[in-house]
């Protein structure tokens, strides 16, 4: 859990999620599921980042999930449902609009 106060001075913030991502064409309880796995992560932040930022999302899948089978998220699919989760009144930002580079 992250527990601060002000933005990190360094501008990294650095936030790990434990759970599968979930395809913006997943059922709605399951995107719910993502959308509060990260609001929990990102819970006693208490502030809001006001600038443009990058964001960067690491996942891990196996090769043989993601290629011989259809069970796996796509990479485009999946980032949706984390940046609605980073935005709004319980997210570290006011909008998504505010990413300005994103990796995934």
């Amino acid at each position: 859990m992250l527990r601060l106060d002000e933005p990190p001075e360094s501008g990294l913030l650095q936030i790990e999620i434990p759970v599968a991502p979930v395809s913006f064409q997943a059922t709605t309880p399951k995107k719910a599921g993502i959308v509060a796995a990260v609001r929990a992560a990102i819970a006693d932040c208490a502030f809001l980042l006001s600038g443009d930022v990058k964001v960067q999302i690491r996942w891990g899948i196996s090769v043989r999930a993601r290629y011989e089978s259809d069970g796996s998220a796509d990479v485009d699919n999946i980032v949706k449902p984390i940046l609605v989760a980073l935005s709004g009144p319980d997210g570290v930002l006011i909008d998504d609009c505010q990413v300005q580079e994103l990796t995934c």
